[in-house]
């Protein structure tokens, strides 16, 4: 019971950022990559920590999906997996061991992507989002 009130709650926090906080788009994207996904929604944005990322992706179906931080040359720096049964994940990436640079949060399913872009940058090593 325990168990499905925090998923639940998650899903409700998932669902609410997302409506209040979209996610900004680049202008030179092209028109696909703005659109969410149908399958799934992810919602990326910076924690109260200026270094810590925080990424929720919530699925509309069963889907395998995977999760990956990519630097600017298109190493994966992080991967992880949102199995079948998974419906809501909440991840925290810290930040703070990372070089300045550009890199990217990319969520895929066989079928649709999401990549989210962002730079990190000193003197006061912030976060933006782009």
């Amino acid at each position: 019971m325990k168990t499905n009130f925090k998923a639940l709650a998650l899903a409700a926090a998932v669902f609410t950022t997302s409506l209040i906080a979209p996610l900004a788009v680049r202008a030179d994207e092209p028109a696909t990559a703005q659109n969410q996904p149908t399958s799934f929604a992810v919602n990326a944005f910076r924690a109260i920590n200026p270094l810590k990322l925080r990424v929720m992706i919530s699925k509309k179906d069963h889907a395998v999906l995977q999760v990956a931080l990519k630097d600017g040359d298109g190493t994966t720096l992080f991967e992880e997996v949102m199995w079948k049964n998974e419906m809501c994940k909440a991840l925290s990436l810290d930040l703070s061991a990372l070089p300045d640079g550009q890199y990217t949060v990319e969520v895929s399913s066989k079928t649709e992507k999401f990549t989210k872009t962002f730079d990190l940058s000193t003197p006061s090593r912030t976060l933006a989002m782009k």
